[in-house]
């Protein structure tokens, strides 16, 4: 599934409310080099009100995308769901866009919602996804490697500032 088919040629549809219904998945997400999903099962709807001078955008997801638990590296389906509601106004004269607002030229025959959906996804996962965070248990025995090859990995300039502590010397 190309990014492309996230492409809505809205200068095909007349004035009113129009709605397309998009579904995304490993492909989709494999389309952003430095996604922070490789993976998921993700529906979106795209409800837009075209008028005369701006589009207003309903954007709206809903799914399972697969992360690894940033403690014990366990595989994770994490449910995700968002909205955001975005303008496009139609004007020659282009802004810098906002939050909520966006500009399009008056002769433009399409807008890319794909980026905005990407966004979506990864605003909806916390900073850290944690096995706790989906009802699971992390893997005892991965973090106790982890916990092994950190005391292992003291440099010896570093043992020497921690004797120099343990001394009070300093």
């Amino acid at each position: 599934m190309s990014i492309e088919l996230f492409d809505i040629e809205i200068g095909k549809y007349k004035e009113g409310v129009h709605r397309i219904e998009f579904e995304m998945d490993s492909e989709f997400f494999k389309s952003y080099e430095s996604s922070c999903v490789e993976d998921g099962k993700v529906w979106a709807e795209l409800v837009f009100d075209k008028g005369a001078f701006a589009i207003k955008f309903d954007f709206k997801i809903k799914g399972e995308v697969k992360r690894s638990c940033d403690r014990c590296l366990n595989d994770l389906s994490y449910p995700v769901e968002n909205t955001f509601n975005l303008v496009a106004k139609i004007t020659a004269d282009i802004g810098e866009d906002e939050e909520h607002l966006t500009y399009i030229l008056p002769n433009e025959q399409w807008f890319k919602a794909a980026s905005y959906f990407m966004e979506m996804i990864c605003l909806s996962l916390p900073i850290k996804v944690v096995c706790e965070d989906v009802s699971q248990v992390c893997d005892s025995s991965m973090l106790e490697k982890f916990m092994e090859e950190e005391e292992e990995e003291i440099p010896s300039q570093f043992e020497k500032l921690k004797n120099l502590f343990k001394d009070n010397k300093i």
